[in-house]
């Protein structure tokens, strides 16, 4: 919203899209602080005024009593006549929409007389489709030695290794070193920590014997064991099949994280977010 508060003018509202990478600063039992980096949104129509906003900011959400949000954005706007470095916060600390999707106005506190903007921002987050595959290829996109993908590399659909198995388990003191264990399924939990399961029996220094199905960490521990994960259950077969942690065992091709709404992209603890509107 583009208004003038001293002039007659009417207030300029023009529709805006675009994204930001939401990165994990700080989290506490408190409240989560969050960097907003590549800030990149547009508004307006191609036949109209257009905006282009530019820039990063901060977010923090959390609270002992209540939960309340807030941000602050450091941003350049656009308009096609003037470029102006502009600083927004919030005014209304209330949440209206459950994490992770952000619903918040901020208002520009460095305004003029003659022009103050004010932005409302509704973003959720998409996650690229992350998975394994059954076993290794060449990718025809990266020169030799690095376009060689194993089966337990953590791949995205956007063309990108995520993590290669050796960086998965490099802290599992897995002896004597594998190339690759395989990966039968992967979560990110609080922190950034990535949590996955294995596709074959192996031995650690550390941790003793490792099970396909056991839940593990890229942080070195062993999350849940097999049998803990069953022990709910009560398994009256001693024969089972070890289950997969959220993933898809359709022909091998495990898909994860499969959450769409607007755009966003995960990489550990950064999220990149899309504002729809």
């Amino acid at each position: 919203m583009d208004d003038c508060p001293v002039c007659g003018r009417p207030t300029i509202m023009e529709p805006m899209r675009g994204s930001f990478d939401l990165v994990l600063l700080e989290a506490n039992p408190l409240f989560s602080r969050y960097a907003l980096q590549n800030i990149s949104f547009s508004a307006g129509y191609s036949n109209g005024l257009q905006y282009k906003v530019t820039g990063s900011g901060y977010y923090q959400i959390g609270g002992e009593v209540a939960l309340v949000q807030q941000m602050t954005l450091q941003v350049a706007i656009n308009n096609g006549f003037t470029n102006k470095l502009c600083y927004f916060t919030n005014g209304t600390q209330a949440v209206d929409r459950p994490w992770p999707m952000i619903h918040i106005s901020v208002t520009q506190t460095n305004g003029t007389f003659t022009q103050v903007y004010s932005l409302d921002l509704a973003a959720a987050p998409l996650r690229e489709i992350w998975f394994s595959t059954a076993g290794p290829f060449t990718a025809g996109i990266w020169q030799s030695p690095t376009n060689h993908i194993s089966g337990g590399d953590l791949l995205s659909s956007a063309g990108r290794v995520v993590k290669r198995n050796a960086d998965l388990t490099r802290n599992l003191g897995i002896m004597p070193i594998a190339p690759d264990v395989g990966l039968d399924a992967v979560d990110i939990i609080a922190g950034g920590e990535i949590v996955f399961s294995i596709n074959q029996d192996v031995f650690s220094e550390t941790l003793g014997p490792l099970h396909h199905g056991d839940l593990l960490s890229n942080r070195g521990k062993v999350v849940k064991r097999n049998q803990e994960l069953l022990a709910a259950f009560q398994p009256q077969s001693t024969n089972l099949r070890r289950p997969r942690c959220r993933a898809n065992d359709e022909r091998r091709q495990h898909l994860l994280f499969h959450h769409h709404q607007c755009c966003c992209r995960r990489r550990h603890d950064a999220l990149s977010w899309r504002h729809p509107y």
